[in-house]
């Protein structure tokens, strides 16, 4: 029982060596930013999109929908919910222009 409870532990060292290994040997690769700008043309699309005609159509379609649960439920929580994520499709991108725009 002993001779298994060693193996156990020599196993994780040898795993958790493995692992500081691995990261240490791709964290120079991982953190060069000559790279940083691989994905720009799908964030500058997606950016278009959301605050394009698609991310109104996608708000109003939002509203609608709210909307029509609210009176079909006779609340109007659905349609403050729907309001909400509208909203939050048109606000979004400029919010996270201000976060990245320090980093």
């Amino acid at each position: 029982m002993k001779l298994i409870s060693k193996a156990r532990v020599g196993f994780n060292k040898a795993k958790t060596a493995m692992i500081v290994t691995s990261l240490t040997l791709y964290a120079q690769s991982a953190l060069a930013l000559e790279h940083a700008d691989d994905f720009k043309s799908l964030y500058d699309q997606l950016l278009g999109w959301a605050g394009g005609t698609l991310g109104k159509s996608i708000a109003l379609l939002f509203l609608l929908i709210g909307l029509g649960t609210g009176l079909a439920r006779g609340s109007i929580y659905a349609a403050v919910v729907a309001i909400a994520a509208g909203l939050s499709l048109v606000i979004a991108p400029t919010i996270i222009d201000s976060i990245f725009a320090g980093a």
